[in-house]
Protein backbone atom coordinates (compact mmCIF):
# COMPACT_ATOMS: atom_id res chain seq x y z
CA UNK A 1 0.00 0.00 0.00
CA UNK A 2 1.17 3.62 -1.00
CA UNK A 3 2.47 5.77 1.89
CA UNK A 4 -0.17 8.28 2.77
CA UNK A 5 0.30 11.82 1.52
CA UNK A 6 -0.27 14.66 3.67
CA UNK A 7 -0.27 18.60 2.21
CA UNK A 8 -1.90 20.03 4.74
CA UNK A 9 0.54 22.62 6.12
CA UNK A 10 3.81 21.96 3.49
CA UNK A 11 5.53 20.31 5.54
CA UNK A 12 7.95 22.61 7.55
CA UNK A 13 9.01 20.65 10.13
CA UNK A 14 9.99 17.67 7.07
CA UNK A 15 9.88 19.63 3.82
CA UNK A 16 12.71 21.80 3.80
CA UNK A 17 15.48 18.39 3.00
CA UNK A 18 17.48 18.53 0.58
CA UNK A 19 16.06 18.61 -3.17
CA UNK A 20 12.44 18.30 -1.73
CA UNK A 21 10.27 19.55 -4.35
CA UNK A 22 6.44 18.36 -3.40
CA UNK A 23 4.52 17.11 -0.24
CA UNK A 24 6.21 14.92 2.10
CA UNK A 25 5.06 11.11 2.99
CA UNK A 26 3.19 10.93 6.32
CA UNK A 27 4.83 7.41 6.85
CA UNK A 28 8.70 9.23 6.33
CA UNK A 29 11.10 9.10 9.43
CA UNK A 30 11.49 13.02 9.13
CA UNK A 31 8.20 13.45 10.35
CA UNK A 32 8.47 10.71 13.19
CA UNK A 33 9.23 12.92 16.82
CA UNK A 34 11.94 10.66 17.64
CA UNK A 35 13.62 11.27 14.13
CA UNK A 36 13.66 15.09 15.35
CA UNK A 37 15.24 17.36 17.31
CA UNK A 38 12.79 19.30 18.97
CA UNK A 39 13.04 22.36 21.68
CA UNK A 40 10.77 24.10 23.30
CA UNK A 41 11.09 28.14 24.06
CA UNK A 42 9.87 28.77 27.40
CA UNK A 43 8.17 32.28 28.45
CA UNK A 44 10.46 34.17 30.66
CA UNK A 45 8.92 37.21 31.56
CA UNK A 46 8.85 41.07 29.82
CA UNK A 47 10.97 42.79 28.27
CA UNK A 48 9.84 46.68 29.34
CA UNK A 49 10.35 49.67 27.14
CA UNK A 50 9.97 53.20 27.80
CA UNK A 51 6.92 55.05 26.99
CA UNK A 52 8.15 56.77 24.13
CA UNK A 53 10.76 56.88 21.86
CA UNK A 54 13.98 58.84 23.22
CA UNK A 55 14.76 59.35 19.21
CA UNK A 56 11.97 60.05 16.46
CA UNK A 57 12.94 60.06 12.75
CA UNK A 58 10.72 61.20 9.50
CA UNK A 59 7.27 61.80 10.13
CA UNK A 60 6.47 65.88 11.22
CA UNK A 61 10.11 65.36 11.78
CA UNK A 62 11.34 64.79 8.26
CA UNK A 63 14.24 66.38 6.81
CA UNK A 64 12.57 68.42 3.40
CA UNK A 65 13.69 66.29 0.69
CA UNK A 66 14.32 62.98 1.98
CA UNK A 67 11.05 61.47 3.00
CA UNK A 68 10.91 58.12 4.70
CA UNK A 69 8.82 56.15 1.76
CA UNK A 70 8.72 51.93 1.23
CA UNK A 71 11.26 51.60 4.35
CA UNK A 72 12.35 48.21 3.36
CA UNK A 73 14.98 47.93 6.76
CA UNK A 74 16.70 50.24 9.25
CA UNK A 75 19.56 49.27 11.30
CA UNK A 76 21.29 50.54 14.99
CA UNK A 77 24.84 51.02 14.34
CA UNK A 78 27.57 51.84 17.20
CA UNK A 79 27.69 55.12 17.34
CA UNK A 80 24.04 55.78 18.19
CA UNK A 81 22.88 56.81 14.19
CA UNK A 82 20.69 55.20 12.28
CA UNK A 83 21.28 53.39 8.49
CA UNK A 84 17.93 53.55 6.51
CA UNK A 85 17.22 51.49 3.53
CA UNK A 86 14.28 53.87 1.62
CA UNK A 87 12.87 51.84 -1.21
CA UNK A 88 11.61 55.57 -2.04
CA UNK A 89 14.61 57.28 -2.87
CA UNK A 90 16.20 54.31 -3.39
CA UNK A 91 19.07 55.36 -1.28
CA UNK A 92 20.44 54.74 2.08
CA UNK A 93 19.70 57.48 4.70
CA UNK A 94 21.36 58.26 7.53
CA UNK A 95 20.32 60.35 10.90
CA UNK A 96 22.31 60.96 13.88
CA UNK A 97 21.31 59.38 17.60
CA UNK A 98 18.93 62.55 17.76
CA UNK A 99 16.91 61.69 14.53
CA UNK A 100 18.64 64.85 12.58
CA UNK A 101 19.57 63.89 8.64
CA UNK A 102 23.13 63.63 8.02
CA UNK A 103 23.36 62.52 4.53
CA UNK A 104 21.96 59.92 1.79
CA UNK A 105 24.20 57.06 0.29
CA UNK A 106 23.30 55.67 -3.36
CA UNK A 107 20.65 56.63 -5.59
CA UNK A 108 18.36 55.25 -8.52
CA UNK A 109 20.46 53.61 -11.45
CA UNK A 110 22.09 50.87 -12.34
CA UNK A 111 26.20 52.19 -11.40
CA UNK A 112 28.28 51.67 -8.23
CA UNK A 113 26.52 53.05 -4.97
CA UNK A 114 23.35 52.59 -6.84
CA UNK A 115 20.17 50.62 -6.52
CA UNK A 116 17.22 49.24 -8.72
CA UNK A 117 15.18 48.16 -5.78
CA UNK A 118 17.69 48.07 -2.21
CA UNK A 119 15.42 45.49 -0.10
CA UNK A 120 17.52 45.31 2.93
CA UNK A 121 20.40 46.87 5.29
CA UNK A 122 22.69 45.57 7.82
CA UNK A 123 25.62 46.59 9.95
CA UNK A 124 29.09 45.58 9.76
CA UNK A 125 31.91 46.04 11.83
CA UNK A 126 33.58 49.54 12.40
CA UNK A 127 29.84 51.10 11.16
CA UNK A 128 30.15 50.44 7.92
CA UNK A 129 26.43 49.34 6.24
CA UNK A 130 25.39 46.14 3.72
CA UNK A 131 22.90 46.91 1.53
CA UNK A 132 21.02 44.52 -1.13
CA UNK A 133 19.48 45.13 -4.35
CA UNK A 134 17.01 42.36 -5.16
CA UNK A 135 16.50 43.52 -9.05
CA UNK A 136 20.29 43.92 -9.43
CA UNK A 137 21.38 40.62 -7.23
CA UNK A 138 24.47 43.01 -5.92
CA UNK A 139 25.84 43.57 -2.28
CA UNK A 140 27.00 47.11 -1.89
CA UNK A 141 29.36 47.98 1.15
CA UNK A 142 29.24 51.49 2.29
CA UNK A 143 31.88 52.91 4.78
CA UNK A 144 31.69 55.01 8.22
CA UNK A 145 31.29 57.90 5.95
CA UNK A 146 29.28 56.12 3.33
CA UNK A 147 31.41 55.67 0.35
CA UNK A 148 30.85 52.94 -1.79
CA UNK A 149 33.77 50.56 -1.13
CA UNK A 150 32.85 47.21 -2.50
CA UNK A 151 30.15 45.99 -5.26
CA UNK A 152 29.56 42.36 -4.91
CA UNK A 153 27.31 40.43 -7.67
CA UNK A 154 25.93 37.53 -6.43
CA UNK A 155 25.80 35.46 -9.73
CA UNK A 156 23.00 32.64 -10.76
CA UNK A 157 22.64 29.66 -8.24
CA UNK A 158 24.19 26.49 -9.48
CA UNK A 159 21.64 24.63 -7.93
CA UNK A 160 18.65 26.38 -9.81
CA UNK A 161 16.63 25.12 -12.32
CA UNK A 162 18.31 25.69 -15.48
CA UNK A 163 14.59 27.64 -16.62
CA UNK A 164 13.56 30.13 -14.09
CA UNK A 165 12.07 33.22 -13.96
CA UNK A 166 13.88 34.30 -11.36
CA UNK A 167 17.79 33.56 -12.10
CA UNK A 168 19.54 35.19 -8.70
CA UNK A 169 17.98 35.31 -4.81
CA UNK A 170 15.28 37.66 -3.90
CA UNK A 171 15.58 37.93 -0.41
CA UNK A 172 19.02 38.40 1.29
CA UNK A 173 19.97 37.76 5.16
CA UNK A 174 22.81 38.32 7.21
CA UNK A 175 24.21 35.36 9.52
CA UNK A 176 27.57 36.87 10.57
CA UNK A 177 29.43 39.37 8.64
CA UNK A 178 30.88 37.04 5.89
CA UNK A 179 27.99 34.46 5.40
CA UNK A 180 24.15 34.61 4.13
CA UNK A 181 21.27 33.12 3.55
CA UNK A 182 19.83 33.70 0.11
CA UNK A 183 16.10 32.99 -0.94
CA UNK A 184 15.45 32.51 -4.80
CA UNK A 185 12.02 31.91 -5.90
CA UNK A 186 11.42 30.43 -9.45
CA UNK A 187 8.79 28.94 -11.28
CA UNK A 188 5.43 31.43 -13.20
CA UNK A 189 3.20 32.87 -10.47
CA UNK A 190 -0.01 31.57 -10.21
CA UNK A 191 -3.49 32.45 -8.20
CA UNK A 192 -5.61 30.05 -6.67
CA UNK A 193 -9.12 30.53 -4.66
CA UNK A 194 -6.76 30.05 -1.65
CA UNK A 195 -4.02 32.42 -2.17
CA UNK A 196 -0.90 33.27 -4.56
CA UNK A 197 2.50 31.25 -5.00
CA UNK A 198 5.65 30.48 -7.05
CA UNK A 199 6.41 27.25 -8.13
CA UNK A 200 9.22 26.62 -5.50
CA UNK A 201 11.71 28.83 -3.51
CA UNK A 202 15.68 27.29 -3.29
CA UNK A 203 17.28 28.40 -0.15
CA UNK A 204 21.25 28.05 0.28
CA UNK A 205 24.03 30.09 1.68
CA UNK A 206 26.51 32.29 0.24
CA UNK A 207 29.16 33.75 1.37
CA UNK A 208 30.20 38.00 0.50
CA UNK A 209 31.96 37.02 -3.00
CA UNK A 210 29.01 35.75 -4.14
CA UNK A 211 29.82 32.11 -4.11
CA UNK A 212 27.35 29.42 -3.03
CA UNK A 213 28.82 27.21 0.59
CA UNK A 214 26.00 25.04 0.98
CA UNK A 215 22.45 24.25 0.36
CA UNK A 216 19.86 24.35 3.08
CA UNK A 217 17.30 22.84 0.73
CA UNK A 218 13.96 23.82 -1.48
CA UNK A 219 10.72 25.13 -0.22
CA UNK A 220 7.69 23.71 -2.69
CA UNK A 221 4.67 25.32 -4.12
CA UNK A 222 5.66 28.55 -1.71
CA UNK A 223 2.70 29.76 -0.65
CA UNK A 224 1.76 33.54 -0.15
CA UNK A 225 -1.98 34.35 0.82
CA UNK A 226 -2.21 38.33 -0.81
CA UNK A 227 -4.66 40.77 0.62
CA UNK A 228 -7.00 40.68 -2.39
CA UNK A 229 -7.54 37.00 -1.74
CA UNK A 230 -7.61 36.26 1.74
CA UNK A 231 -7.99 38.81 4.74
CA UNK A 232 -5.00 36.02 6.92
CA UNK A 233 -1.31 36.64 6.27
CA UNK A 234 -0.30 32.67 6.24
CA UNK A 235 2.99 33.28 4.44
CA UNK A 236 6.38 31.69 5.15
CA UNK A 237 8.72 33.70 7.36
CA UNK A 238 12.27 33.67 7.43
CA UNK A 239 15.11 35.33 9.69
CA UNK A 240 19.33 34.72 10.20
CA UNK A 241 20.94 35.19 13.98
CA UNK A 242 24.49 34.75 14.28
CA UNK A 243 23.83 31.32 14.95
CA UNK A 244 21.63 29.78 12.08
CA UNK A 245 18.83 30.55 9.60
CA UNK A 246 14.79 30.18 11.03
CA UNK A 247 12.13 29.67 8.85
CA UNK A 248 8.36 29.10 9.68
CA UNK A 249 4.36 30.05 8.47
CA UNK A 250 1.58 31.90 10.34
CA UNK A 251 0.09 28.39 10.23
CA UNK A 252 1.83 27.05 13.02
CA UNK A 253 3.41 27.70 16.77
CA UNK A 254 6.72 27.20 15.63
CA UNK A 255 10.12 27.33 13.39
CA UNK A 256 12.58 25.21 12.02
CA UNK A 257 16.05 26.20 12.55
CA UNK A 258 19.69 25.24 10.93
CA UNK A 259 22.52 25.65 12.73
CA UNK A 260 25.34 27.29 11.01
CA UNK A 261 27.02 24.20 9.65
CA UNK A 262 23.43 24.17 7.87
CA UNK A 263 23.31 19.78 8.26
CA UNK A 264 22.02 19.76 11.92
CA UNK A 265 18.13 21.07 12.23
CA UNK A 266 15.80 21.36 15.05
CA UNK A 267 12.37 22.28 15.52
CA UNK A 268 11.81 25.09 17.94
CA UNK A 269 8.32 25.08 19.89
CA UNK A 270 6.73 28.60 20.24
CA UNK A 271 4.98 29.64 23.66
CA UNK A 272 1.84 30.49 21.44
CA UNK A 273 -1.14 29.79 22.23
CA UNK A 274 -3.22 29.12 18.86
CA UNK A 275 -6.74 31.01 18.47
CA UNK A 276 -9.50 29.60 16.62
CA UNK A 277 -11.74 31.49 14.02
CA UNK A 278 -15.64 31.71 15.08
CA UNK A 279 -18.36 32.36 12.77
CA UNK A 280 -18.31 35.92 14.07
CA UNK A 281 -14.66 36.43 13.18
CA UNK A 282 -15.61 35.09 9.63
CA UNK A 283 -18.08 37.35 9.32
CA UNK A 284 -16.44 40.33 11.15
CA UNK A 285 -13.35 39.51 8.22
CA UNK A 286 -15.57 39.75 5.09
CA UNK A 287 -17.10 42.53 6.87
CA UNK A 288 -13.61 44.45 7.07
CA UNK A 289 -13.15 43.75 3.20
CA UNK A 290 -16.50 44.70 2.30
CA UNK A 291 -15.87 48.43 3.39
CA UNK A 292 -15.54 51.00 0.06
CA UNK A 293 -16.71 47.96 -2.28
CA UNK A 294 -19.40 49.04 -4.32
CA UNK A 295 -23.13 47.01 -3.97
CA UNK A 296 -22.74 45.69 -7.38
CA UNK A 297 -18.76 44.03 -6.45
CA UNK A 298 -19.72 42.75 -2.86
CA UNK A 299 -21.25 39.48 -3.24
CA UNK A 300 -17.99 38.30 -5.73
CA UNK A 301 -15.61 39.89 -2.86
CA UNK A 302 -17.46 38.08 -0.39
CA UNK A 303 -17.37 35.22 -2.28
CA UNK A 304 -13.39 35.39 -2.98
CA UNK A 305 -13.03 36.27 0.71
CA UNK A 306 -14.83 33.23 1.88
CA UNK A 307 -12.79 30.97 -0.59
CA UNK A 308 -9.55 32.29 1.05
CA UNK A 309 -10.62 31.51 4.33
CA UNK A 310 -9.50 27.62 4.34
CA UNK A 311 -8.15 27.44 7.73
CA UNK A 312 -10.10 27.52 11.43
CA UNK A 313 -7.24 29.15 13.74
CA UNK A 314 -5.78 32.26 13.30
CA UNK A 315 -1.95 32.90 12.53
CA UNK A 316 0.53 32.22 15.62
CA UNK A 317 2.42 34.90 14.26
CA UNK A 318 2.28 37.54 11.31
CA UNK A 319 5.63 39.00 11.39
CA UNK A 320 9.43 38.05 12.05
CA UNK A 321 12.44 40.17 12.01
CA UNK A 322 15.92 39.38 13.71
CA UNK A 323 18.75 41.10 15.23
CA UNK A 324 22.46 39.62 15.59
CA UNK A 325 21.13 37.31 18.66
CA UNK A 326 17.43 37.47 18.78
CA UNK A 327 14.48 36.52 16.53
CA UNK A 328 11.29 38.90 17.21
CA UNK A 329 8.23 37.67 15.93
CA UNK A 330 5.04 39.56 16.50
CA UNK A 331 1.98 37.40 18.16
CA UNK A 332 -1.13 37.36 16.17
CA UNK A 333 -4.16 39.70 17.32
CA UNK A 334 -6.57 42.02 15.98
CA UNK A 335 -5.96 45.05 14.62
CA UNK A 336 -7.81 46.30 18.15
CA UNK A 337 -6.21 44.24 20.53
CA UNK A 338 -2.76 45.73 20.91
CA UNK A 339 0.69 44.89 18.99
CA UNK A 340 2.86 42.16 21.06
CA UNK A 341 5.86 40.74 20.17
CA UNK A 342 8.20 37.86 21.21
CA UNK A 343 12.13 38.10 21.57
CA UNK A 344 13.37 34.84 21.12
CA UNK A 345 17.00 33.83 22.06
CA UNK A 346 17.34 30.49 20.34
CA UNK A 347 20.61 29.60 22.35
CA UNK A 348 19.01 30.12 25.40
CA UNK A 349 15.62 28.67 24.53
CA UNK A 350 13.84 31.57 25.90
CA UNK A 351 11.62 34.54 25.05
CA UNK A 352 10.23 38.05 26.25
CA UNK A 353 7.25 39.51 25.79
CA UNK A 354 7.44 42.85 24.34
CA UNK A 355 4.90 45.40 23.94
CA UNK A 356 5.11 47.81 21.38
CA UNK A 357 2.61 51.23 19.76
CA UNK A 358 0.36 50.37 17.38
CA UNK A 359 1.18 49.36 13.90
CA UNK A 360 4.91 49.36 14.68
CA UNK A 361 7.19 46.91 13.52
CA UNK A 362 10.78 45.74 14.75
CA UNK A 363 13.26 46.37 12.28
CA UNK A 364 16.31 45.89 14.72
CA UNK A 365 17.08 45.76 18.33
CA UNK A 366 20.64 46.16 20.57
CA UNK A 367 20.83 44.94 24.09
CA UNK A 368 19.88 48.01 24.97
CA UNK A 369 17.50 49.67 22.41
CA UNK A 370 14.60 48.63 19.74
CA UNK A 371 14.47 50.05 16.46
CA UNK A 372 10.79 49.95 15.00
CA UNK A 373 8.84 51.47 11.73
CA UNK A 374 5.58 53.32 12.50
CA UNK A 375 3.11 55.57 11.11
CA UNK A 376 2.04 59.34 12.51
CA UNK A 377 -0.92 60.72 12.57
CA UNK A 378 -1.28 61.60 9.23
CA UNK A 379 0.03 58.09 7.92
CA UNK A 380 3.15 58.84 6.98
CA UNK A 381 6.24 56.12 8.10
CA UNK A 382 8.43 57.19 10.82
CA UNK A 383 11.13 55.72 12.62
CA UNK A 384 10.98 55.35 16.48
CA UNK A 385 14.18 53.80 18.86
CA UNK A 386 12.95 52.67 22.29
CA UNK A 387 15.27 52.01 25.48
CA UNK A 388 14.58 49.00 26.95
CA UNK A 389 14.03 49.11 30.85
CA UNK A 390 15.03 46.66 33.63
CA UNK A 391 13.45 43.09 32.46
CA UNK A 392 10.10 42.42 35.01
CA UNK A 393 10.65 38.17 35.73
CA UNK A 394 6.65 38.13 36.06
CA UNK A 395 5.65 35.55 33.25
CA UNK A 396 2.34 36.04 31.45
CA UNK A 397 0.81 33.75 29.63
CA UNK A 398 0.17 35.04 25.76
Amino acid sequence: MAPKRDCSSWGLRAALGLSVLGCIDSDSPARSPAAQNIAEIKLVGNLNIGPTPVTRIGGSNESRGHTLHLVQGAVLLANGSVAVANEGSQSVLYYDSIGTFVREAGGAGGGPGEFLRIRSVYRLPADTVLAWDAAAGRITIFDSESAAVQTVLLRKSGRLPVLTRRPRPRDLLMVNDTTFVAISTFGVPRVVPSGFFHDSSVISVVNRAGDDLAMIGTLARNLYFERSLAPLNYRFFAAATRTGFYIGNGRDAELTEFRSNWRERRTLLLPIERKPITRADRDRLIDSYLRGVDEENRPAVARRVQQGLVVDTFPAFTAIASSRAFIWLRMYAHADQGNDWLAIDPVALTAKRVTLPHRSIVLDATEDRVLVLMRDEMDRQELGVYKTRPPNREVHKP
